[in-house]
């Protein structure tokens, strides 16, 4: 890969994520400050996303042997639109809730978390998913949980394997929450 850019890995990048993420952008450049180089994606859609659920979308776009294959070991950024490199980079992460993990499970528990996603995610919980924690969001603020908690249950349902609505409902973190 050359110093400054790469206009090969930015046109596989763009290749797949074109039909995913509608309007993304990509840039690829040597990053002097971490001595690698560097895949940036900006897209509007990473708004309401948390930072691991980003990767996440954006891993999901590309098929995982194209990924070991070409871009395995470079360092990667989603971006929403106006957001810097180190605006990401302060992003909590699920780690940062690691600690209060039984507290937060209670909390989504007490405030049947379940329940109210299998209500708004109806008989298919996959048709009614829009990829993030935007339901989740919903019915823990009408149970009155204050944002500062919502966004920390949000996280701890990330180090729980659930990286969206549907996986809390279908995946691993569904037995922590029964």
């Amino acid at each position: 890969m050359g110093r400054e850019s790469d206009p090969d890995i930015q046109s596989l990048v763009e290749s797949y994520i074109a039909p995913h993420l509608p309007g993304a952008t990509v840039e690829v450049s040597f990053s002097q400050r971490w001595q690698r180089p560097m895949v940036v994606v900006r897209w509007e859609g990473f708004e309401t996303l948390l930072a691991e659920q980003r990767f996440r979308r954006l891993l999901a776009c590309i098929p995982a042997d194209v990924f070991e294959r070409n871009l395995a070991g470079l360092i990667w950024f989603e971006l929403a639109a106006g957001e810097s490199i180190d605006d990401y980079v302060n992003m909590p992460r699920s780690d940062d809730v690691a600690e209060r993990r039984e507290e937060l499970v209670a909390l989504m528990r007490d405030r049947a978390l379940l329940a109210g996603l299998q209500a708004s995610l109806g008989d298919d919980p996959l048709d009614g998913c829009g990829g993030g924690f935007d339901l989740t969001r919903a019915v823990l603020k009408d149970a009155g949980v204050p944002q500062p908690d919502i966004e920390a249950a949000c996280l701890c349902l990330i180090g729980l394997g659930a990286y969206c609505d549907c996986q809390v409902i279908l995946g691993e973190a569904r037995e922590a929450l029964e």
